[in-house]
């Protein structure tokens, strides 16, 4: 799974952690944290900076009792009040 972050303040976001919870659609939660990677690009209008954090092995990782339900459960991601506190709250595009 990769979370596409966009920086659009001054103060640098690399390295800072992002908390990824993901609910099943059984109501099982697990929670994992992982650090926000380099810029890999910019934003469209050019003013911040586009970050992708992959988490590998995402069903292994979350424990995701059948890898067939992904796209039905809930992945809520947020960052650190220290670098903005943003937060989001999808179901999970499978491709």
């Amino acid at each position: 799974m990769t979370l596409r972050i966009a920086s659009v303040g001054e103060q640098a976001i690399e390295g800072s952690p992002v908390t990824i919870r993901v609910t099943q659609p059984d109501g099982t939660k697990k929670t994992q944290t992982t650090p926000i990677p380099s810029a890999d690009g910019k934003t469209p209008d050019g003013q911040g900076e586009l970050h992708s954090a992959t988490v590998e092995r995402f069903t292994d990782r979350f424990k995701i009792a059948n890898p067939a339900t992904v796209g039905a459960c809930l992945v809520e991601a947020y960052m650190d009040a220290a670098i903005g506190g943003d937060s989001i709250r999808v179901k999970p595009q499978v491709v």
